[in-house]
């Protein structure tokens, strides 16, 4: 009985012991998955301060504005009572910003009004003058010049006379000097048939002009008048009564092309059969200007005076003339001896 007994323990034991393990075994099998997702954690922003920055040169709201346009995700405010800025920010954008101010929170220039004298080297100062109020867009009242020392004076800012010094260094330029030579052709008219017939009385004088007459056929033929000459001559004899025409002269006058020059004068003397002309040819600031790529000679007045045996002739005339071009300045007549006196000129620039 004890064997039996003992036998059945045995078995009880091996039947509990395996129990845990088939209830175990069936509910891994049974059980469903869990299929729940863990959730991430996100890191924990860095936090945004605010820090006051004292600015020492600039103006905190220009300051302000470029913090602003540089920085989207900052905060920025001005301090007016302690000239500063006060930005809201993350540390890392605080360093930044830091450097940021420190590189445009630089002093000002300190632009203060002066006076300044610029020598003119090689144009007219008052004409540097006008040119510097017209361009600079400055008050007249601020441009002085000075035409004996050639010196042109500003009164302006530093912004200005930086400006003045550039235009002056750009049109103070030397002048192109050039040489104008004008060729007179001064020219003796008649009509000695007209004159010397009919009742008209002869004295001495006209007899010494008929000798002068007499020796146009001679001189003719020896200097004829150039053919350019002839057909000016055409054009301003068609209103007068001349039919004979002597080349008294054609003296030349050179002159360099000074702007404002006070003229130039030619005197000379010329002798025809035994009678002597004397003359004087002017002119006045006699210059050179360009006009759509052509140059011509201009002077306010060009004249001429001719003593032609105790006769006197003057004519003018204003003069502009091109390169190479010929014009009459003038004509005069002398009733008492049946003369008159042409004055042609051409102007070459050389």
């Amino acid at each position: 009985m004890k064997k039996v007994t003992g036998f059945f323990l045995i078995a009880v034991l091996m039947i509990l012991a395996a129990m845990p393990v088939a209830a175990q075994s069936v509910s891994d099998a049974e059980a469903p998955k869990d299929t729940t997702l863990t959730p991430r954690i996100a890191p924990t922003p860095e936090p945004s301060f605010s820090a006051l920055y004292e600015i020492k040169n600039q103006s905190p709201r220009d300051i302000a504005a470029l913090l602003s346009s540089m920085f989207a995700r900052v905060t920025v405010r001005t301090n007016d009572v302690f000239n500063s800025v006060i930005v809201t920010a993350r540390a890392e954008e605080h360093k930044t910003i830091g450097e940021f101010i420190q590189k445009y929170d630089v002093p000002k220039e300190v632009d203060v009004i002066t006076t300044v004298a610029y020598e003119i080297k090689n144009q007219k100062a008052s004409d540097i003058a006008h040119l510097l109020i017209d361009l600079l867009r400055i008050s007249p009242a601020a441009v002085t010049s000075h035409d004996t020392l050639n010196i042109v004076t500003i009164i302006a800012r530093g912004e200005i006379h930086k400006a003045a010094a550039e235009y002056i260094r750009k049109y103070d330029v030397p002048k192109e000097t050039k040489t104008v030579e004008l060729q007179f052709f001064l020219i003796l008219a008649g009509d000695q048939e007209d004159y010397f017939s009919g009742n008209n009385p002869i004295t001495e004088k006209h007899k010494a002009v008929k000798e002068v007459f007499d020796a146009f056929t001679e001189h003719k033929s020896q200097n004829p008048l150039p053919e350019n000459i002839q057909k000016v001559l055409k054009d301003v004899t068609s209103l007068m009564r001349y039919n004979d025409f002597l080349l008294i002269d054609d003296p030349y006058l050179l002159s360099v092309n000074h702007s404002g020059s006070t003229g130039t004068i030619l005197s000379g003397s010329a002798n025809v059969s035994e009678f002597d002309f004397k003359y004087e040819l002017r002119t006045d600031a006699l210059s050179i200007s360009e006009r759509d790529g052509k140059h011509s000679v201009e002077s306010p007045q060009v004249s001429v005076a001719i003593d032609f045996y105790g006769q006197k002739y003057q004519m003018g005339a204003p003069l502009i003339l091109t390169d190479g071009e010929m014009a009459v300045i003038g004509t005069s007549r002398a009733k008492t001896l049946g003369t008159g006196l042409i004055a042609i000129i051409t102007a070459k620039i050389l």
